[in-house]
Formats: C-alpha cells, sequence, structure tokens
C-alpha cells in the first residue's frame, strides 16, 4: 500500500509539472529536431561538412548588416536591431555583426562598445535565445578590452564561433568563452592583437575540430596548448610566428589533422617538411607564401604524399600532386 501511495504521489506531482511548463515553441521544436538528427559518433570530416553547411544555411540566418558609420559610432542603434532579429519569428541558427575593423580604434572613445552593441545578447537571454543560437560571426568590429566579448558567455549552444578581423581585441578577452562547451569551430582570423594565450582559454572545449588563428600573433606556444584538444583535425595558422619548433609538436601531439594551413609562416624550413610528413592522416596542405621552403624540397614532399593536396609556395591552387601518368604503351 505504501508502494502504491508513493506512486500515485509520483504521477501526480509528473502531472503538475506538467501543466506548469510553458509551451513548446516552434523554433524550439526545430531545434531539437535539428539536435536529435546529428549523428552522435559522426567521423570527423562529417562532423566538418555539418559545420560548414551550418553557415551556408541561408534559411536559418540572421543577418545584421550594419553601416560603417554605424557600426563605430553609434552601438546602440547595433543593440537595438540584433535585439529585433534575435526575438523575432524567423528560427536563427546564425547571426552575423560586420562592421569596419577597428584599424582606427580609440580605447577612450570605443572602450564601451562592446558592451553597448552586444548587450543584447545578454538581455535576450532570459527569452531562450541561447539554446537556438548555433552560429555567430563578428567580423571587424571595435572591440577593445578585456570584457569585450562577455556578452557571449551566456551563449551555450553555439556550436560555431567566428571573431574575425576585430585587431584590437586583446586575448584577455577570450576568457569569456570558456563556458562555451559546445563550440566545434573557432576562428580569430585577422585579430592581430591575440597571442599564444589564446589557445589556453579554448581548452574547455572537447568538441574543438577547427581551429583558425591566421593572421593573429600567436606561435609555438599556442600550438603546443591546442594539441590538447583531442578532436582538433582542422587548424590553420597562416601568417603567425610559427616555427619548425612547433612543427615538431604536430605528430606526437596532434597526429589525427586532416588539414593545415601554415601559409606565410617565412620561419619555416625544410625541417617542418620532415614533420608533416609524419602526419598519417594529412590531406590538405597549404605552403603557399613560406619563403624558407627550398622548392625541390617541397616537390619531393609531394612526390612522397601523391594523394595529399597541397598549394605551393608558388601560390599555384590547390591540386592533388601525384606523378605524371605513365605514357602509353608503344603500338607493336
Amino acid at each position: 500500500r505504501m508502494a502504491d501511495n508513493a506512486h500515485e504521489s509520483e504521477r501526480a506531482l509528473s502531472a503538475r509539472d506538467r501543466s506548469r511548463s510553458p509551451p513548446v515553441r516552434p523554433w524550439k521544436e526545430a531545434a531539437d529536431a535539428t539536435s536529435a538528427a546529428e549523428p552522435q559518433e559522426a567521423s570527423a570530416a562529417a562532423a566538418l561538412d555539418f559545420l560548414d553547411a551550418l553557415e551556408r544555411d541561408d534559411a536559418a540566418v540572421i543577418s545584421l548588416a550594419t553601416s560603417r558609420s554605424a557600426a563605430s559610432g553609434r552601438p546602440e542603434a547595433v543593440a537595438e536591431e540584433l535585439e529585433r532579429l534575435l526575438l523575432g519569428p524567423p528560427p536563427s541558427a546564425l547571426a552575423v555583426l560586420g562592421g569596419e575593423g577597428g584599424a582606427g580604434v580609440r580605447p577612450e572613445r570605443d572602450g564601451d562598445w562592446a558592451e553597448r552593441a552586444l548587450g543584447a545578447l545578454k538581455t535576450v537571454a532570459c527569452h531562450d535565445v541561447p539554446r537556438r543560437l548555433t552560429s555567430l560571426r563578428l567580423d571587424a568590429l571595435p572591440l577593445v578590452g578585456g570584457g569585450a566579448l562577455d556578452p557571449l558567455s551566456s551563449l551555450d549552444s553555439l556550436r560555431s564561433l567566428r571573431v574575425e578581423g576585430c585587431v584590437a581585441l586583446p586575448t584577455s578577452a577570450l576568457r569569456a568563452l570558456r563556458s562555451l562547451h559546445r563550440l566545434e569551430l573557432v576562428s580569430l582570423r585577422g585579430c592581430a592583437s591575440v597571442g599564444d594565450q589564446a589557445t589556453g582559454f579554448l581548452l574547455p572545449m572537447p568538441r574543438l575540430r577547427s581551429l583558425h588563428l591566421d593572421g593573429t600573433a600567436v606561435g609555438d606556444v599556442a600550438l603546443l596548448a591546442a594539441s590538447v584538444l583531442p578532436k582538433l583535425v582542422r587548424l590553420h595558422v597562416s601568417g603567425t610566428r610559427l616555427t619548425d619548433l612547433g612543427c615538431e609538436l604536430l605528430p606526437r601531439r596532434l597526429a589525427t589533422l586532416t588539414e593545415l594551413s601554415v601559409a606565410r609562416c617565412a620561419s619555416l624550413t625544410e625541417a617542418a617538411l620532415a614533420s608533416f610528413s609524419e602526419l598519417p592522416a594529412l590531406a590538405t596542405l597549404e605552403l603557399s607564401g613560406c619563403r624558407g621552403l627550398p622548392p625541390a624540397a617541397v616537390a619531393a614532399y609531394a612526390a612522397r604524399h601523391p594523394s595529399c593536396r597541397m598549394q605551393l609556395p608558388t601560390g599555384s591552387p590547390f591540386v592533388p600532386l601525384a606523378p605524371p601518368p605513365a605514357p602509353p604503351p608503344a603500338p607493336p
């Protein structure tokens, strides 16, 4: 009898909780369906394809096109438009903010730009927006100060984050990203003030598969930290301070890499090619602008790895470099 009474009480509590639950919104159902459709243990290639498709999905994109003057001078207008779009009826998987960069950023003028312009991301948190926003791009915005990315800290459903061309963004601002454990793609391309400590702030992201640090101030130390990421398969460090020493870490720590870009890394020599040879899964390698690589050594590497798609120091496009086909046999 006591057991029956306990079961009856449990059923009553469940019914009461269901009656108090808020109705499921249509966009929430769509997000749940998308999540359920994703493979639990997808291959690395499939996971990268999914991320790329996520950013190309025009049917689920919020695009916030701001003028150059609005981005640098009227953060309140940016905040109002961002909030309007995030709370609007269309389902949103991706938000895009574009501005004029930050080359002329003055801290005394733009120090609180991010707080005022991106504050809408905090304001709408109570509306469950963080659960439906899976991809975010902040492009060439005047982000300055260690708290510039704090408004992003509640977006815990983000899978893809691109903060690109924000040349005044300090490394310390990335501290706000440590709570975004679901990120699979992070790009800091063109954030020239971001240094080696950046990858340390990304370590709480066990799902990270694609990392873009092109045009930043990172070097070998950043690569050492990135080597701890267990699922990393795509790494772009073009135009950085990477040296042969950092490349030596790759076979020992990141043997699963399938795509690597070290273009315009002027310090790399033939020793780096020896390290790349020990990456068994490497399928794409970009070497354009690496002036320290001897052409003969690059040609020898290509001959030994005919299945690897390469972009040579001369700037030629990605093509499979394979030995020329044998001439047809002479007719009898």
